[in-house]
């Protein structure tokens, strides 16, 4: 249903093509984009890693976000996945950061919002959020997120990449 092994693999190619690195933080997905990236041969060509960034104090404590972003905006806002890419550019000193915060089913924890993902994807010259609400069950809207995310960094590519 959400086979995103084609849109990956022309990641992969471009990568590889234009010696270009890449890092992940991820939240909501729990590790799933860098397990995608790294089931493919020779990624370890361009993916410098990911920091798994699904406590708060992982988000300040290793990507830097300072704790009055988080409680202004919450974990789930486009600006703590914005600062999430900004600090894991920093850290790992990958060319281009992906970032996935989110909600992947309604809870106690987050009752006044429906299921949904924000997707930063950041260089040193270029920077995009996207934004989706989810539908479905946790295990559906995680690979959904997933199949997202590939989507997003291939119109990030190809605007600022490919095009310009």
């Amino acid at each position: 249903m959400y086979n995103f092994t084609e849109e990956l693999k022309k990641i992969h190619v471009f990568f590889i093509k234009h010696k270009l690195s890449i890092a992940t933080a991820e939240s909501c997905t729990g590790g799933f984009i860098s397990k995608s990236i790294t089931d493919l041969s020779n990624s370890s060509k361009y993916y410098k890693g990911s920091i798994i960034a699904y406590s708060n104090e992982v988000k300040v404590g290793l990507l830097g976000i300072p704790d009055n972003i988080i409680n202004n905006h919450g974990a789930v806002s486009e600006k703590v996945s914005t600062e999430m890419a900004r600090g894991l550019l920093k850290v790992l000193k990958s060319d281009i950061a992906l970032s996935a915060t989110g909600i992947m089913e309604k809870n106690d924890d987050y009752s006044s919002k429906e299921p949904q993902v924000f997707i930063t994807i950041k260089s040193s010259q270029y920077q995009s959020t996207y934004f989706q609400e989810l539908y479905g069950s946790r295990d559906d809207n995680r690979k959904k997120t997933v199949y997202f995310a590939f989507n997003c960094l291939s119109d990030f590519i190809n605007k600022n990449y490919l095009l310009s």
